[in-house]
């Protein structure tokens, strides 16, 4: 009911209580699986423009707006995080000496622009345990 219904991913809390919060894209249940969608929504707390799957206009009020983290927390909770839920935080998870190096190189800084233009960024490189596995046709040396 509605009093649950306010208690939806607390994001905010659980971060400030100092839970190791990790995030993911998990298909088929979060559509599309697009990390960059789900963080917007950590951010913004509404669903990204034009977002596949949404039909129901009240996705695009803010669910529980009191509950929105920074754009870096929510990276956090990709990366280092998920790779410790995973028990990997010491392959993956941050670029550092001795790991494996899986990281992508987007188009846009998603730092420094509007959140609500997250989901816009676009995968430019992907490597994987240091080797490139992907490379957009748009991404120029």
């Amino acid at each position: 009911g509605p009093a649950r219904a306010g208690m939806q991913y607390p994001m905010r809390r659980f971060f400030e209580a100092g839970v190791i919060v990790a995030s993911a894209s998990d298909y088929p249940v979060t559509r599309p699986p697009n990390p960059l969608d789900a963080i917007e929504m950590g951010v913004t707390r509404t669903v990204p423009a034009g977002a596949a799957g949404y039909i129901d206009p009240d996705f695009r009020r803010p669910l529980v707006p009191a509950e929105r983290v920074s754009v870096a927390k929510m990276i956090e909770s990709f990366t280092i995080n998920g790779a410790y839920a995973a028990f990997l935080e010491d392959e993956i998870g941050s670029i550092e000496v001795g790991k494996k190096a899986d990281f992508i190189v987007l188009d846009q800084d998603i730092l420094q622009i509007a959140p609500r233009d997250i989901h816009t960024a676009s995968v430019l490189l992907t490597y994987f345990e240091g080797r490139e596995v992907y490379r957009s046709k748009s991404y120029e040396e």
